[in-house]
């Protein structure tokens, strides 16, 4: 397969996968509440981290059960 054709196939599903990572982001920021701080967070590494381990497990799971858009 040629790289054109490659990154044709990953555009192709990323906004599937996408739209399920912004789905455990909106409930993650929901439980956050009013507790969140956008601008601290994104400027503080140890946060962004954070992060990104819950949404990653939370997509991980969820593709383990066969629920979430997968690159392939």
């Amino acid at each position: 397969m040629s790289s054109a054709d490659e990154r044709a196939a990953i555009l192709a599903q990323a906004p599937a996968v996408l739209g399920d990572l912004l789905v455990d982001l909106k409930y993650e920021i929901t439980e956050k509440g009013a507790s969140l701080d956008y601008k601290s967070d994104l400027k503080s590494p140890e946060e962004v981290r954070s992060w990104r381990n819950v949404l990653l497990s939370s997509y991980e799971k969820e593709m383990k059960k066969g629920k979430a858009a997968v690159f392939k």
